[in-house]
């Protein structure tokens, strides 16, 4: 696996970053650059850019994704693209395959602008699987395979899924890497997800995984030696 980003998503941004400071360096000792930060939209508004640069320093050279999931046109996407890499200078950002390949094109151009790449989410998991049927007249394997084709042909540098889509050879063959989100290890804390990927369904492909996100609920220590020797080893 190239990447394991660590979801810091708590509403307290001092808490993202003492919760930050320790899962990296726990880990970068052993595994540096396979070590990304992930982080929502929403812990840059109204927030201090000053402050975030401050602190950028106890991150400085790990990767940094922001979820954004935009899911309309680029052009007011740039604007808070260009607003976000004032607190931090970001790696990956995400849009919805949904657009097409003449949107994510865009797209893909706009992230070139910042040395940024585009992660293209594909179904969000809080849809279950009878429903996806229903919305995209497909399995949920075959929609994901028709998005992901879709990405790839756009440039886009990767395509969110569960683990086991990647059970799938078609998909697996798709030449886009592969971000595994919605991970648990046990399956009945997936809270408002309707579609998780456990860690057993993690570790069966993991050699056909590019990126992971890990939970805020598993950035213990103890926690993040298990999945790091399960996911990096």
């Amino acid at each position: 696996m190239d990447k394991l980003f660590l979801a810091l998503d708590f509403k307290d941004e001092k808490k993202n970053f003492e919760i930050g400071k320790d899962a990296l360096g726990y880990l970068i000792q052993d595994y540096s650059s396979k070590v990304g930060l992930k982080f929502n939209p929403a812990s840059f508004i109204g927030k201090d850019a000053e402050y975030w640069s401050e602190l950028y320093s106890l991150f400085e050279g790990t990767p940094i994704f922001i979820d954004t999931k935009f899911g309309r046109g680029p052009d007011n996407a740039e604007r808070l693209i260009s607003k976000y890499n004032e607190f931090l200078p970001i790696d990956y950002f995400t849009v919805s395959a949904t657009l097409g390949e003449e949107k994510l094109r865009e797209y893909v151009k706009i992230a070139e602008k910042y040395d940024s790449k585009v992660i293209a989410f594909t179904i969000h998991t809080k849809i279950p699987e009878k429903d996806v049927k229903k919305i995209y007249n497909n399995p949920l394997d075959i929609a994901i395979y028709n998005l992901g084709e879709i990405a790839s042909n756009a440039g886009c540098d990767a395509m969110v899924l569960e683990a086991k889509m990647l059970e799938n050879e078609e998909i697996v063959k798709l030449p886009i890497k592969k971000l595994v989100t919605g991970i648990r290890f046990d399956p009945s804390e997936k809270g408002s997800q309707a579609r998780v990927s456990t860690f057993d369904e993690l570790v069966k492909v993991k050699d056909k995984v590019d990126y992971a996100v890990i939970s805020k609920k598993y950035l213990e220590k103890s926690i993040l030696k298990q999945i790091s020797d399960l996911l990096l080893k």
